[in-house]
């Protein structure tokens, strides 16, 4: 409403470039749709329950993984690297919360057309996830651990939360243990958590279960409401459309850019709240300003 104000009817000299309330209510803004998003994304879960990708290396014990977690031998485990082929799907609950625990190929360069075609799916399945968990063979040497996980990191899509598993941790002798953990932390202090976990031991997977209940498990408290994925989806564009309006205003001072940005978001909003017309902006308008008076 100000800014189109501004821009409809410059005579009543409504200088929003100058003033810097429509930056400060701009960023305001952004900060409220931020947590807004983030309750709908809770209130996803809450609906759909948490989609949970596992994607490593060839051989780093994924379906082994996923097999554990599940309580049955839902994947086909052997040392032949390359043996899942397709994406496997699983339900697990953990108390009040259930999630679909994803096997996918494993990650490599590879001529095998059917393997490339499983590779595809497991990069295809990542974009979907709420939460990848990435696992690091821990029994590899500690120097290969860091490059690892940067491979894996790079096949992740940025907006997807991560959780880094060093797996087979049967293997690694108990000397060794805090070296391995240190390689990992290293290699992306910023972005990830480290679990050491064995499928063929047990060790750690009780504490995975309650990362993974706490990670989907936020949604139970209070003030999550539920959400569509269609609703999350209109909340990421308007706040890629308040971005760029911010954007737009702070570097270029284009106030016509930045109407346009919020029309956008308003139409995307409008999928969830209904239709804003213009009939709506100019009685808002008329409503707080004096036009013409």
């Amino acid at each position: 409403t100000y800014v189109e104000a501004a821009i409809d009817f410059p005579e009543e000299e409504i200088d929003f470039l100058a003033d810097g309330e429509v930056l400060r209510m701009l960023r305001a803004l952004r900060a409220d749709l931020d947590a807004l998003l983030a309750e709908a994304r809770r209130g996803q879960r809450l609906r759909d329950g948490l989609h949970v990708v596992i994607v490593g290396r060839p051989n780093a014990g994924k379906s082994s993984l996923l097999n554990a977690l599940a309580g049955r031998e839902r994947a086909i485990v052997t040392a032949i690297p390359g043996t899942t082929r397709d994406v496997l799907e699983a339900a697990v609950q953990l108390g009040a919360v259930e999630l679909t625990l994803v096997d996918t190929a494993g990650l490599r360069a590879t001529d095998d057309p059917i393997e490339t075609e499983g590779i595809r799916r497991a990069r295809a399945e990542l974009t979907r996830a709420d939460l990848a968990l990435l696992l690091v063979d821990a029994s590899r040497a500690p120097e290969d651990l860091a490059s690892d996980l940067a491979a894996l990191d790079a096949e992740c899509p940025g907006e997807v939360e991560r959780l880094v598993l060093a797996s087979k941790w049967d293997l690694v002798p108990p000397a060794e243990h805090m070296t391995r953990l240190a390689a990992l932390r290293v290699a992306d202090p910023d972005h990830h958590a480290v679990l050491p976990v064995s499928a063929a031991s047990g060790a750690g997977l009780d504490a995975l279960r309650e990362t993974l209940a706490d990670r989907a498990g936020a949604i139970e408290g209070g003030g999550s409401f539920s959400a569509r994925a269609r609703h999350v989806a209109a909340l990421v564009r308007v706040a890629a459309h308040l971005a760029e309006g911010e954007r737009q205003l702070v570097e270029s001072r284009a106030g016509e850019l930045l109407a346009e940005e919020l029309r956008e978001a308003q139409q995307d909003l409008g999928e969830i709240t209904g239709t804003y017309t213009t009939d709506d902006l100019l009685g808002a308008i008329f409503a707080s300003f004096c036009i013409g008076k």
